[in-house]
């Protein structure tokens, strides 16, 4: 992983409820629809969909569509490879 991957990571993640978000994710194998998150978290559906954009767009939650239902899931390659590339600081 590169510094530039890293440091998009780390940046979207950085923010308390996508924090809260990738928190949920990684107890969901299964992922979850936006909605379902947003219940969840307590936040505004519109306000998810942007959080989640962002941590899609630094590849830490994969996007799953099938039909009409988009699913999220925490990429955990990209956790297991943020993991080791910060053990390896």
């Amino acid at each position: 992983m590169d510094t530039g991957q890293i440091v998009a990571i780390l940046a979207a993640a950085g923010h308390p409820t996508r924090f809260a978000v990738l928190r949920l994710l990684g107890t969901e194998e299964a992922g979850l629809a936006a909605g379902e998150i947003a219940r969840r978290l307590g936040v505004v559906q519109n306000t998810m969909s942007s959080h989640l954009k962002k941590l899609a767009e630094a590849g830490i939650v994969d996007v799953v569509r099938s039909g009409t239902t988009i699913t999220y899931r925490l990429n955990r390659s990209a956790t297991d490879a943020l993991s080791s590339a910060l053990r390896n600081l």
